[in-house]
């Protein structure tokens, strides 16, 4: 309570951000929020009025309620009102180019944004992004405020289906936009010249962009990720090479970078025009430099923060770290509270937040300023032992977003800061001094080769990085409880924050040993009209099918960061092998399993090229046939099934039917044949999509299902999946889960009983 009267600003903040944290993620009705949230400011009004002294606490509490249901109604109504249309081609449109446009893939694509658009002779209210190619030296001519019309394609992002499927309309609307549009230059017709204060800020950042590859050949595409924080250039190698070794943080424009501009400005100025003058033209200074190269929410917290510093002597106010950081939570989701859904966001204040309450707790508890004081040798060894311990808090205060964003953690960060940050501080000072002096260039460029190799070679032990699991809600709870309750927020006595200090990597701990008693994860992919499936065993890792061009299944292969151990094709149609060498290139594969006599029924040159090029990258492949198994290491048995009736497709006829046999669970995967008087199975992959030719009376009654999935298109030409085939399996207590309505369904299989969960109903 003494909280909620000493500091309202934090209050306020945490209320209304749990609000936005809450409808983020349950998406509730914005009507009942706001009437929640109004009834409660009414109930706050009442209790506060004069004379009701005692119910001061309870005012309080439904005043601070009411900012939550705030934040909720705010959320929720921001994203109800994200317009869903349908995709079109071939449509008129017009507008205006705004925004932040950029030359992208080696200059022949324009992106920007459009304002004040038209399709077809009607007004739209938002955004869009505009995707326009041609002539390279004709799309270096466009700039900001010029006016384009012409015919393109307008598209509006369809939902994930699938885990670590990426929400790109959610990122678009995360910048009022609704939907994007594609367009050729020998389509539109321009007019009007470019001009105003965003292409001024275009044509500067692009002349920038320019003096940095002339000068800085070696590193031209590192050195414009540091000063402008723009990372398109950057080989994906050395992206994830940085996010290996623990540093990527180094590639985010944030607080050090505004802290440098700060320092160095207000360091030239103060004794020139004293502080007052000096805090106005810094500040000046840092907003500029947030204009120039966008407020992207890290570099937001960091502006705002600063501000917050600079003005609250001015307004005769005080301000610690906690109400810096609680005025900028408070202001970025204000302005747009779908930012609480973005990485970068997240990250950003989690970090902030660890050094704020974290990193003192750590300094008293290892008694740094005392070992600073003991000479030279103190000195040194306080400064190493400070960068451990900003960097454990830190990576404590992030664990949990890093997990739910990106699935791995760092165990060599720890090390590669010691060294990599003080580097990487010096050569982006070097980097600022070599863009206004050019002949002092080589400095930066040789100190950022070596920052390179050293960044290279902390990712390259094998333990660099672990792959965790999403957390589950009370670790975040508990983390968050543990950091208040150490921090200056808190009163509690030392022993107890001491104890709270020593809680915060027992939670982690417990977090990397949870594991919820899954013992295999059975994840059939929504591929539209095709068939794909991950499975996930105890260091092993199978894929059955990889879709029409195999892209989803990329996108969760590596998103969970799994090495292929098998890879069965059932048959050689495209709906199930389909993307082969883009998935053989993208993914690591050991052994690649086929049916018997799948080279002679490989059909046209592209399945023929693509599977020449897979038996390049694999260790093996084997031909299978009925009655041979696949044995993993933890037990689980692949055994090969024989078809049962013949259907109108030899191909089909020849794929592969798996049964897989793992602890209590036995899971039947089909392709497209008929099983006939098949094993019985807990679960059935449905055959052919649902199709009435591979599902009768008789696969039902042997395999005798608890559930079905059956993978199929939305909307699909060939009737699928038929209504008899659905019926059939309803009617003999099978609970049917389709991909084109539930999204991915994952199978989660335990020791005694296995649980079914759905993508598009875990999303909601």
């Amino acid at each position: 309570m003494i909280l909620m009267k000493k500091r309202p600003l934090f209050c306020f903040a945490a209320f209304f951000g749990a609000g936005v944290i809450g409808a983020y993620l349950l998406n509730p009705p914005p009507v009942w929020m706001l009437l929640c949230g109004a009834l409660l400011g009414i109930l706050a009004l009442g209790l506060a009025l004069p004379g009701r002294r005692k119910l001061t606490a309870a005012a309080l509490t439904a005043f601070y309620l009411a900012a939550g249901f705030g934040g909720a109604a705010y959320t929720a109504a921001r994203m109800e009102a994200r317009p869903i249309f349908e995709s079109a081609y071939d449509v008129e449109f017009s507008g205006r180019i705004a925004g932040a446009p950029y030359l992208d893939e080696d200059g022949a694509r324009f992106v920007c944004e459009l304002e004040k658009i038209t399709f077809n002779g009607q007004a739209t209210d938002y955004g869009f992004r505009l995707y326009l190619r041609g002539d390279p030296e004709e799309l270096a001519r466009l700039g900001c405020g010029q006016e384009i019309s012409g015919t393109g394609h307008v598209f509006c992002p369809e939902a994930p289906e699938n885990p670590h499927e990426f929400d790109f309309g959610q990122y678009l609307w995360r910048e009022n936009l609704a939907g994007y549009v594609t367009a050729r230059t020998d389509a539109v017709q321009l007019s009007g010249e470019r001009g105003g204060f965003a292409d001024s800020l275009y044509r500067l950042r692009t002349a920038l962009s320019r003096r940095i590859d002339a000068h800085f050949p070696r590193n031209a595409a590192l050195v414009k990720a540091l000063v402008l924080g723009d990372r398109r250039d950057m080989n994906e190698d050395l992206r994830s090479d940085f996010a290996d070794a623990g540093v990527a943080h180094l590639l985010a424009i944030s607080g050090l970078h505004i802290t440098l501009i700060a320092l160095a400005v207000s360091g030239l100025l103060k004794r020139l025009v004293g502080a007052v003058a000096s805090s106005v033209v810094t500040l000046a200074c840092v907003v500029g430099y947030g204009l120039l190269i966008g407020f992207s929410p890290s570099v937001a917290r960091a502006a705002i923060m600063f501000a917050v510093l600079q003005g609250a002597p001015v307004a005769g106010r005080f301000s610690d770290g906690s109400t810096r950081l609680a005025a900028a939570f408070l202001i970025i989701l204000l302005i747009n509270p779908l930012n609480i859904g973005d990485a970068g966001f997240v990250l950003s204040f989690c970090a902030s937040a660890g050094l704020i309450w974290l990193s003192p707790a750590l300094n008293r508890l290892f008694r740094l300023e005392k070992l600073r004081e003991k000479g030279l040798m103190g000195k040194i060894a306080g400064y190493f032992l400070g960068i451990l311990l900003t960097t454990a808090a830190a990576q404590a205060a992030t664990y949990p977003a890093i997990a739910e964003f990106y699935g791995e953690f760092s165990l060599v960060s720890f090390l590669s800061n010691l060294f990599l940050v003080p580097l990487c501080l010096i050569s982006l000072i070097a980097c600022y001094i070599g863009l206004a002096l050019p002949v002092l260039a080589g400095i930066p460029e040789a100190m950022l080769s070596l920052l390179t190799r050293l960044v290279s070679w902390c990712a390259s032990f094998q333990w660099a990085t672990v792959s965790v699991n999403a957390p589950p809600v009370w670790l975040w709870l508990a983390l968050l409880i543990c950091a208040l309750a150490v921090s200056e927020l808190s009163r509690l006595p030392g022993k107890i924050k001491g104890l709270c200090l020593g809680l915060i990597p027992g939670c982690i701990a417990l977090s990397l040993l949870f594991t919820g008693g899954t013992e295999a994860t059975v994840t059939f992919l929504s591929v539209g009209q095709a068939d794909s499936c991950v499975i996930e065993l105890k260091d092993f890792n199978c894929v059955i099918d990889l879709g029409e061009d195999a892209q989803e299944t990329i996108d969760f292969v590596e998103g969970e960061e799994l090495f292929v151990n098998a890879l069965f094709l059932t048959h050689p149609h495209a709906d199930h092998a389909g993307g082969l060498g883009e998935f053989a290139q993208a993914c690591e594969i050991g052994t690649i399993y086929v049916p018997e006599g799948w080279e002679d029924a490989l059909e046209g040159e592209g399945i023929q090229r693509e599977w020449a090029y897979a038996v390049t990258r694999c260790d093996r492949w084997v031909e299978l046939s009925p009655g041979d198994t696949v044995q993993a290491p933890d037990g689980t048995v692949f055994t090969v099934i024989p078809s049962g009736k013949s259907t109108s497709s030899p191909v089909n006829d020849m794929s592969l039917i798996l049964l897989m046999d793992c602890e209590s669970t036995r899971v039947l995967f089909t392709g497209d044949a008929n099983v006939g008087r098949g094993p019985r199975a807990e679960i059935l992959k449905v055959g052919h999509h649902g199709s009435r030719e591979n599902t009768d009376e008789d696969v039902v009654k042997s395999v005798s299902p608890e559930v079905a999935v059956i993978s199929v298109g939305k909307n699909n030409s060939y009737g699928h999946p038929a209504p008899e085939v659905v019926q059939l399996l309803e009617e003999s207590g099978a609970k049917v889960y389709r991909t084109d309505e539930c999204g991915a369904v994952v199978v989660r299989i335990g020791k005694w009983r296995y649980r079914v969960d759905t993508f598009l109903e875990a999303a909601q």
